[in-house]
């Protein structure tokens, strides 16, 4: 979360209040209460297991991007993905993990494998950004298989976040 946090500091974000966070989430998740804090909201959400245990874990931070007086550029979203890649591969088990497009979106995923796991902890991620008006959207999804029909409904699930004031 720190690499992501600096990513966003980077853009000089502010957050108007009034934002709304839109996701669709698939059956079975538990929401947290989102959460307002330095200029970001952030929402989080699980898929227990019948024993009360996370199978998978989201988090999804949606910030509003400053206008800039000295360019009407937006952000460049496959370099700020790249870049987020970049950072996060050096722990992965993947040698040369790739950025795919998310399909109906200007955003761009990644999914790794930690080559280190910890007992019980997560061993998959996939994780991305979404540049949507003037807000970005970063997603980082912990699993242990992206494979499973719950992962799948997730990942299309994300396709469908978009956030309005």
């Amino acid at each position: 979360m720190k690499i992501l946090t600096l990513i966003f500091a980077l853009l000089l974000p502010t957050l108007s209040w009034a934002a709304t966070l839109h996701f669709d989430w698939p059956p079975g998740w538990q929401l947290r209460e989102p959460v307002r804090n330095d200029g970001l909201l952030l929402v989080e959400g699980r898929l227990p297991d019948a024993k009360g245990n996370a199978l998978q874990s989201l988090k999804i931070t949606a910030l509003r991007l400053e206008k800039d007086k000295q360019s009407s550029q937006p952000p460049d979203i496959r370099s700020l993905a790249q870049g987020l890649l970049d950072k996060m591969k050096v722990s992965a088990k993947e040698s040369n993990p790739q950025l795919t497009p998310i399909e109906g979106k200007n955003g761009y995923y990644f999914q790794l494998t930690d080559a280190k796991p910890k007992a019980g902890e997560f061993n998959r991620m996939m994780a991305g950004v979404i540049l949507q008006k003037d807000y970005l959207l970063n997603f980082t999804l912990l699993n242990n298989s992206m494979e499973d029909k719950n992962t799948q409904a997730i990942a299309k699930a994300i396709a469908t976040v978009s956030v309005e004031e």
